[in-house]
Protein backbone atom coordinates (compact mmCIF):
# COMPACT_ATOMS: atom_id res chain seq x y z
CA UNK A 1 0.00 0.00 0.00
CA UNK A 2 1.47 3.29 -0.81
CA UNK A 3 1.93 6.07 2.12
CA UNK A 4 -0.29 8.78 2.73
CA UNK A 5 0.20 12.13 3.03
CA UNK A 6 -2.97 13.56 4.65
CA UNK A 7 -3.65 16.81 3.57
CA UNK A 8 -6.48 17.41 5.94
CA UNK A 9 -3.52 16.91 8.90
CA UNK A 10 -1.85 19.76 6.79
CA UNK A 11 -1.94 23.39 9.07
CA UNK A 12 -4.55 25.61 7.63
CA UNK A 13 -6.36 22.79 6.01
CA UNK A 14 -10.43 23.74 5.75
CA UNK A 15 -12.99 21.30 6.33
CA UNK A 16 -15.48 20.05 3.91
CA UNK A 17 -19.43 19.36 4.19
CA UNK A 18 -21.71 17.69 2.18
CA UNK A 19 -25.13 19.17 0.92
CA UNK A 20 -26.92 16.63 3.15
CA UNK A 21 -25.59 18.62 6.29
CA UNK A 22 -22.72 16.79 7.70
CA UNK A 23 -19.19 17.98 8.15
CA UNK A 24 -16.31 16.10 6.31
CA UNK A 25 -12.25 15.76 6.65
CA UNK A 26 -12.04 17.30 2.95
CA UNK A 27 -14.36 17.67 -0.27
CA UNK A 28 -13.21 14.69 -1.78
CA UNK A 29 -14.84 12.58 1.07
CA UNK A 30 -18.41 13.42 -0.31
CA UNK A 31 -19.68 10.77 -2.91
CA UNK A 32 -23.08 9.15 -3.85
CA UNK A 33 -22.18 5.76 -1.28
CA UNK A 34 -20.84 8.38 1.78
CA UNK A 35 -23.09 6.84 3.82
CA UNK A 36 -22.18 2.94 2.77
CA UNK A 37 -18.66 3.48 2.60
CA UNK A 38 -15.41 3.11 5.18
CA UNK A 39 -16.03 6.68 6.18
CA UNK A 40 -19.72 6.20 7.27
CA UNK A 41 -18.78 6.29 10.92
CA UNK A 42 -18.06 9.88 10.39
CA UNK A 43 -21.83 10.76 8.96
CA UNK A 44 -23.62 9.89 12.03
CA UNK A 45 -27.11 11.10 12.57
CA UNK A 46 -25.63 12.92 15.91
CA UNK A 47 -23.03 14.77 13.61
CA UNK A 48 -25.72 16.00 11.44
CA UNK A 49 -25.47 20.10 11.36
CA UNK A 50 -28.74 20.48 12.72
CA UNK A 51 -27.96 18.37 15.20
CA UNK A 52 -24.30 19.98 17.00
CA UNK A 53 -23.80 23.41 18.41
CA UNK A 54 -20.40 24.09 17.24
CA UNK A 55 -17.76 22.21 14.80
CA UNK A 56 -15.45 21.19 17.89
CA UNK A 57 -18.19 19.01 19.14
CA UNK A 58 -18.01 16.83 15.53
CA UNK A 59 -13.96 16.86 14.77
CA UNK A 60 -13.01 16.25 18.74
CA UNK A 61 -15.70 13.39 18.95
CA UNK A 62 -14.23 9.89 19.58
CA UNK A 63 -14.61 8.58 15.72
CA UNK A 64 -13.21 11.97 14.65
CA UNK A 65 -10.07 12.16 16.56
CA UNK A 66 -9.70 8.18 15.63
CA UNK A 67 -10.27 8.60 12.29
CA UNK A 68 -6.99 11.51 12.53
CA UNK A 69 -5.10 8.86 14.61
CA UNK A 70 -4.86 6.76 12.25
CA UNK A 71 -4.45 9.08 9.30
CA UNK A 72 -1.36 10.02 11.51
CA UNK A 73 -0.17 6.73 11.36
CA UNK A 74 -0.53 5.93 7.91
CA UNK A 75 -4.05 4.35 8.03
CA UNK A 76 -6.86 5.84 5.74
CA UNK A 77 -10.36 5.09 4.25
CA UNK A 78 -10.33 4.53 0.55
CA UNK A 79 -10.86 8.08 -0.24
CA UNK A 80 -7.83 9.02 1.36
CA UNK A 81 -5.57 6.19 -0.11
CA UNK A 82 -7.19 7.86 -3.66
CA UNK A 83 -6.12 11.57 -3.03
CA UNK A 84 -3.47 11.38 -0.21
CA UNK A 85 -1.26 8.71 -1.74
CA UNK A 86 1.30 10.99 -3.08
CA UNK A 87 2.31 14.69 -2.27
CA UNK A 88 0.42 15.67 -5.36
CA UNK A 89 -3.42 16.02 -5.70
CA UNK A 90 -4.80 12.70 -7.57
CA UNK A 91 -7.48 13.21 -10.46
CA UNK A 92 -10.09 10.70 -10.17
CA UNK A 93 -10.85 9.13 -13.80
Amino acid sequence: MKTLFPKCLEKGHELGHTARGYLLPCCWADKPNLFESDMKFLVKEKFHLSNITNVEEVIQSSEWTEFYNNLSKGIGCDICHIYCSGKDVKEIK
